[in-house]
């Protein structure tokens, strides 16, 4: 660091707003760039998302093991994944689809830094029937904008 700038000085915090007309709030606790737009746009995965940490927690305490984010892997395969494809499913559940279109517009928005976790662990578990052609009802746009402009 140089001119009295100290490491702090360059954490990218994760700012949400929680609306679009809101201020937008720092998340200083951290579940890593990918995790924390899992526990902000997805309220309905954020059960799954504590008990993954705290198993994480669990599992270190006794090995000594140092603390490390949760992978992309696990977020996205364990927990983002099987709660997708549920709301895909089911246009009954009006409030997860409006999550699912936040944080898939979200991830959109920051897809450079998560290309190849999104399409390794999450799209190919989605390109099977009946998931596109869910996702291309659910949105159109972000159907084209995960499969390549797609129809």
């Amino acid at each position: 660091m140089s001119n009295g700038e100290s490491e702090q000085d360059h954490v990218e915090w994760l700012f949400y707003p929680e609306s679009d007309d809101e201020p937008q709030i720092p998340m200083p606790w951290s579940f890593g760039p990918l995790g924390d737009i899992v526990w902000l746009t997805l309220p309905s995965c954020r059960a799954d998302l504590v008990e993954t940490a705290y198993t994480h927690l669990r599992t270190s305490l006794p090995a000594l093991q140092p603390l490390d984010q949760i992978t992309e892997f696990t977020l996205l395969v364990m927990i983002v994944q099987p709660w997708t494809q549920k709301v895909l499913l089911d246009p009954d559940l009006t409030w997860e689809r409006e999550q699912l279109v936040r944080f898939l517009q979200t991830v959109i928005k920051h897809l450079s830094q998560f290309e190849y976790a999104i399409n390794m662990y999450y799209l190919d578990g989605l390109q099977d029937p009946p998931y596109p052609a869910a996702l291309r009802e659910l949105s159109p746009e972000l159907y084209r904008a995960f499969f390549n402009g797609a129809e």
